[in-house]
């Protein structure tokens, strides 16, 4: 197939390397440059460094059906791209705008399926191969793979993800070409939606349970990365675990510290913080972190 890509993330680049083995790439569409770390350096989208290195036309906006329409593509693949697309660019090429969506939907419309997924503590999600619509994520579905969630964390549950998308993709743009594709209705009566999540979410609540804050924690890494306070410093959390043990002290309070970690009373049971770090410095197990920034029983975290 010829085919336009739209994308932005690691998650998208994996989609297109893959379709670029099997498909003519005719052009390529993702977001600016995005500045980021402490010198707020311009850096470019994964999408866009591999467009460039293949030499396939870019866009850093949205173009218009007009300016697309030069392109004699079959289908627009869209893959975390983050914008909501206009009907003339929907309805452009023969087979339309075919979505990769990380989620069952309906379950998780919207702009942060798999963090809301980490959070929300779900066992399983997956992957939806959709035909995109005017409303958001509301496209029949062609493939669903379900995935099951473990313990990942985010950056990791994305690549497992990802991986899992390749081949329902290829398949399914194998049986548009084909005339054998089919596709289901979703039931709106099941869905649910997420919003975007931001970088002021990182701050820890140790009111929520333990559960609850294990969930966000993995949800967040590697960016933008939750976060506690202690006197004032913040501590980024990179690994922790929700404990089935009830506390014994207020919300934030060390409970005892042991090799294994940092154990935290939170709203509901206590968190096992296993892994963290302090700003500018590498991330560390929590023995070995404990070696140079003693914390002791009854030390509050998310306090001033």
């Amino acid at each position: 197939m010829n085919l336009v890509f739209m994308g932005t993330s690691f998650f998208s680049l994996g989609i297109l390397e893959d379709l670029a083995k099997n498909h003519t790439i005719l052009a390529v569409v993702t977001r600016t440059d995005q500045a980021r770390g402490r010198g707020k350096k311009l850096l470019p989208p994964p999408v866009k460094v591999f467009a460039l290195e293949q030499g396939i036309d870019l866009y850093q906006y949205l173009p218009t059906a007009e300016e697309l329409s030069k392109y004699p593509a079959d289908a627009l693949v869209v893959a975390a791209f983050g914008k909501i697309l206009p009907k003339d660019l929907l309805e452009l090429y023969p087979y339309g705008a075919i979505n990769v969506h990380t989620s069952l939907l309906p379950k998780y419309r919207g702009a942060s399926p798999i963090q809301t997924a980490l959070i929300q503590g779900e066992k399983i999600t997956g992957v939806s191969i959709m035909q995109m619509s005017q409303g958001m994520d509301e496209g029949d579905i062609y493939a669903q793979v379900e995935v099951p969630v473990e313990n990942l964390r985010y950056g990791e549950l994305e690549e497992e993800l990802m991986k899992k998308s390749l081949p329902l993709l290829r398949k399914t743009l194998d049986q548009l070409e084909s005339n054998k594709a089919h596709s289901q209705p979703q039931q709106d009566s099941l869905a649910s939606y997420c919003s975007k999540i931001f970088k002021s979410d990182s701050l820890v609540n140790w009111n929520e349970s333990a559960q609850k804050i294990e969930g966000l924690v993995r949800a967040l890494w590697p960016n933008p990365i939750a976060y506690t306070l202690r006197k004032g410093q913040r501590l980024l959390l990179h690994r922790v675990r929700a404990m089935d043990i009830d506390a014994s002290k207020s919300p934030g309070t060390v409970e005892r510290v042991t090799k294994e970690g940092i154990y935290v009373a939170a709203g509901q049971g206590q968190v096992l913080i296993e892994e963290l770090q302090r700003p500018g410095k590498r991330a560390l197990l929590a023995e070995e972190f404990l070696r140079g920034n003693p914390v002791t029983e009854n030390d509050i975290f998310g306090g001033n």
